[in-house]
Formats: C-alpha cells, sequence, structure tokens
C-alpha cells in the first residue's frame, strides 16, 4: 500500500470517529426521547417480543413488573430501530459521498461537481494520453434504488450530457457512471442492472469504485478494516453501549410506552 493510501486512511478513521461515531452517539441520545418517535400502535406491542425476556415473564411476576419488562422491551424495539435502521445508513452515505469529494480534491483527482445530477466528478487515467473527466452518482449499497429511480438516473445523465455538449465540452456517454460505495457485483440489484445492461453507463461497486477513483486495489478492504478499529478504539470511549441503556430506560419510562404495556397485562 502506498502513501497516498495510507494518508487517506488515516483520514478515513479520523472522519468514522469525529463524523459517524460522533452522530450515532447524538442520536442515541436524541433516540431516547419520545418525542421523536412516531410508531404504529398496532405494531408496538408486537415489538417487545424480539426484546423481552420470555422466561422471566413465564415465571409469573407481579403486574407492573411485567410491564415495565414489556415498556422495556418495546423501548429497545424503538431506540435500536432509530439508531441501527435506514437512518444509519442513509446518513452514512451522505457522509461518505463528502469524504470521497473531500480526498478526490485533497489529491487533485477531482471534487464535488456542479453538474445538475451528478455527485462528483474524478479524473480518470491522469497524466496520460487517455486522461478523461469523468462524471459519477453516488449510491451507498447494492439494493439502495427502486425501479423509479431508473429512469431518473437516465434522465439525470442524459440532461449532463446535453448540458456539457451546449458548454463544448467534448464528453461521451461513458463519461458518466454510477459508484455504489460497498458490495460485491452479484449483489447489484435487478434496477442498477437495468441501467448497465440498456446503458452505456458502467456501475462501479465496492472494490471496482475505490480502486477506479484512487488507484489502490487495496484499498476497499483496508478502509473496512479501519472502520472496525475504529469502533473498536472510539466507540467504547463514547460510552455507546452506556447511551444506549439510558436511551432504552428513558423510552420505557415515558407514559405513552407504560400505557401500552400496562393494557398488554391486563
Amino acid at each position: 500500500m502506498n502513501n497516498k493510501s495510507e494518508n487517506l486512511i488515516r483520514d478515513f478513521e479520523t472522519w468514522y470517529a469525529e463524523v459517524v461515531i460522533k452522530r450515532q452517539v447524538d442520536n442515541v441520545r436524541k433516540a431516547g426521547k419520545i418525542e421523536v418517535h412516531t410508531f404504529n400502535p398496532f405494531l408496538a406491542p408486537l415489538t417487545y417480543a424480539f426484546f423481552t425476556d420470555r422466561d422471566a415473564l413465564i415465571n409469573e411476576p407481579s403486574a407492573s413488573e411485567s410491564a415495565n419488562m414489556i415498556a422495556h422491551g418495546i423501548a429497545k424495539a424503538l431506540v435500536y430501530q432509530k439508531v441501527a435502521g435506514t437512518s444509519m445508513s442513509t446518513s452514512f452515505g451522505t457522509n461518505i459521498q463528502k469524504f470521497i469529494a473531500t480526498q478526490l480534491e485533497k489529491r487533485g483527482l477531482g471534487g464535488a461537481t456542479l453538474v445538475s445530477g451528478m455527485d462528483i466528478e474524478f479524473i480518470a487515467n491522469k497524466g496520460t494520453p487517455e486522461e478523461r473527466t469523468k462524471y459519477m452518482q453516488i449510491k451507498a449499497g447494492p439494493q439502495t434504488i427502486n425501479y423509479d429511480d431508473v429512469e431518473t438516473i437516465k434522465n439525470h445523465f442524459n440532461d449532463a450530457r446535453n448540458l456539457a455538449r451546449t458548454n463544448d465540452k467534448k464528453v461521451q456517454a461513458e463519461d458518466f457512471m454510477v459508484g455504489v460505495i460497498y458490495g460485491e457485483r452479484d449483489e447489484l440489484s435487478g434496477n442498477y442492472r437495468k441501467i448497465e445492461n440498456e446503458t452505456p453507463h458502467r456501475i462501479l461497486i465496492g472494490r471496482e469504485l475505490w480502486t477506479t477513483l484512487f488507484g489502490d486495489e487495496n484499498l476497499y478492504d483496508a478502509l473496512i478494516a479501519a472502520a472496525s478499529k475504529c469502533t473498536t478504539e472510539r466507540a467504547s470511549a463514547e460510552n455507546l453501549h452506556n447511551e444506549s441503556s439510558k436511551a432504552v430506560s428513558s423510552m420505557a419510562a415515558s407514559k405513552k410506552i407504560q400505557s401500552i404495556a400496562r393494557k398488554m397485562t391486563n
């Protein structure tokens, strides 16, 4: 691994601690407030089954003890869904896009783009006769677009190409592509494959993407390892587990969840 990649990994570890982990700690604290939750009252009682100690309930605790255990189970489901569900993935996708743009700019390889419908631009084959500027939409994972997104993405590419030509920029259809932050090619959804099969636009996923942008085929695996290391070293220091326990206890004590739990014990 070259020095540029090592520097990028160090930047990634700092970013991961200061943006990803810190934001999750903040989100856990917010999740302990009942007012940030909008939950389905038909399903809320069902959620307790996943997180309540069934053996403890079988031992015939008092009504108040049963209600507290059920409330704790409902609260845990709501808090965990809030902090470890789609919001975490969405936040990560948005922020890692900014990280990539910053790293490209830092290395003189591109950065955020002003081209409408695109997220980044980067220089491919820099310093060679084949040097070209490429434009990319960044997506978080291999299953993150739906059927309707396919036509939207196609239209964005067409509009960007037409605008570039209007401004006398020499572009080809192959200069516009989609980059997927993580995953393997065989994990790509049919919607991604539809773009690749029906248009000249490539889909770069996981290792392909990071290698194309930064020229190091080992970078992808190194970044995943860095995220794991950073979580182990920094998350405990941030008391992530303790904060989640506090959030669950706060939610379980709320009047709304206590009311549902008491009804379930009657």
